[in-house]
């Protein structure tokens, strides 16, 4: 009969253990960094989404792209299996991760978001503050010429892993996607729904591959080598938790049959997760949605961010010096491996889609104003005076 120590963790391609916990990249470092360095294994991240079905999307995409994590690829050395809710993707040779994704869309292809996953660029300085600092040895400041030796403000929140970036120009090769095994839910001949769904995870996760070490109906002679994660994406907007399209904004798509059991589903969904290795993202748009079924959605989560989306990007540019698509705000930040969650850097933040990136940096208050000044029109003296300047009439 063999031996095993209660404290022994499987090795996982693509996580590392922060205070005897396991966790993985959600493929933003600054999602990551807002963490305290990743998600843990059986947790639940999600992004609601107001006003907007754009950017959360892309958070999406970095969350697949970092279950291939290609810096150099052989065809001959792919991922074991694959599934899609969005679930999870293997990795090849130079590629570190050999996850496994379950696709599970009611209204779309799988194929169209594996299409669009981003490739991974290998960056160890920031080009943008190697620019700024290589400014700065030809132009040293000369009127606050005590300043000139303190670094400049960048207020990009950036991972501890700088090397690891994804170019939203720059897609997969489709020769790594096309010789993946991908199964999809549902399928064409039969119609969604939430019990379906859930007997086919059942069936995915039923693989020992996907149990801890130390399991207690687990098979105690695998070798961690054996153990995989499963990554688990459940888009809003046309998968679960999320209007259909603009014809339906509520919370439960039409498209599944059973869409009145998507509260049940989640937190069954909460329960079934903590005894296997997976972890889940959701993108959500609540803005149809009662606060407080929005806030059960919530507290399924292990993290939980909102992102307010901004209808004119260039008024922050005229209010705040600094041009963003919207505000990124922290509703839940993971707290598995202790009492407290991680304390970040600062809680006002605000998020920019680039061509080739996404950024979440930290807000700023804009600088002082002139007496001569106004903002949005008014004049800042003028309205600083006292709506009576005569003396009073007792």
């Amino acid at each position: 009969m063999a031996t095993r120590s209660l404290n022994e963790r499987a090795r996982i391609n693509g996580t590392t253990v922060r205070l005897r916990y396991l966790e993985t990249s959600v493929g933003n470092s600054a999602v990551d960094r807002l963490m305290g360095g990743g998600l843990p294994l059986s947790g639940i991240y999600l992004v609601d989404e107001h006003n907007s079905r754009t950017y959360a999307s892309v958070l999406a995409r970095y969350f697949l792209a970092e279950v291939l994590m290609v810096a150099c690829f052989n065809v001959n050395s792919l991922l074991d299996h694959i599934v899609f809710i969005l679930v999870e993707i293997p990795s090849f040779s130079g590629v570190i991760h050999k996850h496994s994704l379950l696709i599970a869309s009611p209204s779309r292809d799988p194929s169209e978001v594996l299409s669009k996953l981003p490739q991974k660029v290998e960056e160890k300085v920031d080009e943008r503050s190697s620019e700024s600092s290589s400014i700065g040895d030809v132009e040293p400041m000369k009127i606050a010429w005590r300043y000139a030796s303190v670094p400049k403000v960048d207020s990009s929140i950036k991972g501890q892993r700088l090397n690891k970036q994804y170019d939203l120009t720059k897609t997969m090769d489709r020769a790594l996607i096309d010789c993946c095994d991908i199964s999809k839910y549902p399928s064409d001949e039969t119609s969604a729904s939430y019990s379906q769904l859930w007997n086919q995870l059942i069936q995915i996760l039923s693989c020992q591959k996907y149990r801890p070490l130390n399991a207690l109906n687990g098979d105690s002679n695998s070798s961690s080598s054996e153990r995989n994660l499963l990554r688990i994406v459940i888009e809003g907007e046309r998968i679960i938790l999320e209007q259909i399209h603009v014809t339906t904004l509520d919370f439960g798509s039409p498209m599944w049959s059973d869409s009145e059991m998507e509260l049940k589903f989640m937190a069954r969904l909460r329960t079934l997760i903590n005894d296997y290795y997976v972890v889940v993202m959701l993108t959500v748009n609540s803005n149809s949605i009662d606060p407080q079924r929005r806030d059960r959605i919530y507290s399924y989560c292990d993290a939980a961010f909102v992102m307010e989306t901004i209808d004119d990007p260039k008024l922050t540019a005229s209010n705040f010096g600094d041009s963003f698509d919207g505000y990124f705000r922290i509703v839940k930040l993971p707290s598995i491996s202790s009492i407290g969650c991680n304390c970040p850097e600062s809680s006002d933040l605000t998020f920019e889609l680039h061509r080739r990136r996404f950024d979440i940096k930290i807000l700023h208050l804009p600088p002082a104003l002139d007496d001569d000044s106004s903002v949005d029109g008014i004049d800042k003296k003028s309205s600083s005076r006292l709506p009576c300047q005569s003396m009073l009439d007792f």
